[in-house]
């Protein structure tokens, strides 16, 4: 009875000491990286400390650190390779465990345990199946597929609109440009009507202005001539 009470007591002192923590769910699908991660108080530094991470079991191994390095003899088989515990962040209690490549059959608790702070946490990893390629093969081909009837009408429709609105801007310019031509061959022949009659009107003046000084001399000659008479007539 007093052999039973001991081993009793063995096997329950370490849970004693410990304080558990908030248990976390982390769903991943098939072949994904995970992180779990253990919180601890980041005034305490755990390089030293001996952090024990197992699965659905006290001695079922995932990883081990203790004496400030990696310790692997303890690891199971299926968790060789696959499990990287980032050192840095002890120092600051930062317990994280990367499980790389999950796979269904790390569905289950994992718990870590601090040995220096005498707590430890659970996580429940659920890992999913990974999608089918064939949905993804479908999805691509729903991406891909050819446009249907009334898409191609749509299109044909704009470019017949684009067309027509091309050819009317093409027509409004040339009627604009042939209006402009129009107006300025009108006032070319304007000027050049105005520089004829003016060219026109020159001689008539001329010819008046030499009538006029004929007509000037004529008559100072007969004046000329009445006032020799005078002269004569006084003698």
């Amino acid at each position: 009875m007093m052999k039973t009470t001991l081993a009793a007591l063995m096997y329950i002192l370490p849970f004693i000491r410990t304080t558990p923590l908030k248990e976390v769910e982390v769903v991943a699908e098939e072949g994904d990286n995970v992180l779990l991660q253990c919180p601890q108080d980041p005034q305490v530094n755990l390089e030293r400390s001996l952090v024990e991470w197992t699965k659905d079991g006290r001695k079922n191994f995932v990883h081990v650190y203790r004496h400030g390095q990696d310790y692997f003899n303890d690891q199971k088989d299926e968790y060789k390779g696959r499990t990287v515990l980032f050192h840095e962040g002890l120092s600051r209690g930062n317990v994280t465990l990367q499980l790389s490549s999950v796979r269904l059959s790390d569905n289950g608790t994992f718990r870590c345990f601090v040995k220096k702070t005498g707590t430890y946490c659970f996580i429940t990893l659920k890992v999913g199946k990974k999608v089918q390629s064939n949905q993804t093969q479908d999805d691509d081909l729903r991406t891909t597929r050819h446009p249907d009837v009334t898409e191609t009408y749509s299109d044909g429709k704009n470019t017949a609109a684009i067309l027509t609105g091309t050819i009317f801007t093409v027509i409004v310019i040339c009627c604009l440009i042939g209006a402009l031509g129009w107006i300025y061959r009108n006032e070319l022949r304007r000027r050049f009507r105005r520089r004829r009659e003016g060219e026109a009107e020159m001689p008539a003046n001329n010819g008046q202005m030499d009538n006029l000084m004929n007509r000037a001399a004529e008559e100072g000659k007969d004046l000329d001539s009445n006032v020799e008479n005078i002269q004569q007539d006084l003698k």
